[in-house]
């Protein structure tokens, strides 16, 4: 998922009918030149030996405490690809952690670094309230897995349910021969899959592949 805001200031005039229409049109573009964007580097996980971060939000997107790690992860962010200020980075934060979904769930977002993806998780500390919103989130900032980062690679790359599919079961492992047991297709079917998926993500093998998301 994601979402761009555009905002005027307080006091302005509201956009017209006429802009919200024009900036509906540019949707496609701006949705491929990102993609084009996130698509030019190679996909892998950050290689870090620094501890997850963790900073506790108030309702109202305030820092209430953060560990040393969540700075400097932090800091490697507004100097990332996308070249985030440290307000966006902080609006990031509260936009994770205040999504509409059931009480209680995490809601993780991936975010490309100039040193790879980290991912970020959001959920109520225990003991919040349980009817509304909580009162405090907790942030966890972190290295991602390649179980977190498929997903993403899926939706970037343009790999298919099937092909997502056969990524999934090669990290766990399995060889092509037991992959095609497993989704009763014939071995030559998963190697065209394989094939697709290299040819989609950059790659040249099946061991350059796990590599990026191990």
């Amino acid at each position: 998922m994601g979402a761009l805001t555009l905002l005027r200031g307080t006091g302005s005039r509201p956009f017209t009918a006429r802009e919200a229409a024009c900036a509906e049109r540019l949707a496609g573009a701006l949705v491929d030149s990102l993609r084009s964007f996130v698509t030019a580097r190679p996909l892998r996980s950050v290689r870090s030996l620094r501890p997850p971060g963790i900073v506790v939000l108030r309702p109202d997107g305030s820092s209430a405490s953060a560990t040393e790690s969540a700075k400097q992860w932090r800091a490697d962010f507004t100097g990332g690809p996308v070249r985030a200020c440290a307000g966006e980075f902080d609006s990031l934060l509260w936009t994770l952690s205040y999504l509409p979904r059931p009480h209680g769930s995490v809601a993780l977002a991936r975010v490309p670094l100039a040193s790879g993806w980290v991912a970020l998780h959001a959920q109520p500390l225990q003991g919040a309230g349980s009817h509304a919103a909580p009162d405090m989130m907790a942030v966890t900032i972190r290295p991602t897995t390649g179980t977190e980062l498929l997903p993403a690679m899926a939706a970037w790359h343009g790999l298919t349910p099937r092909e997502q599919t056969v990524v999934e079961r090669a990290l766990e492992g399995m060889p092509s021969k037991q992959i095609a047991r497993r989704l009763d297709v014939s071995p030559h079917t998963v190697n065209d899959h394989l094939k697709a998926i290299y040819r989609k993500t950059g790659v040249s093998a099946r061991e350059e592949l796990i590599a990026r998301l191990a």
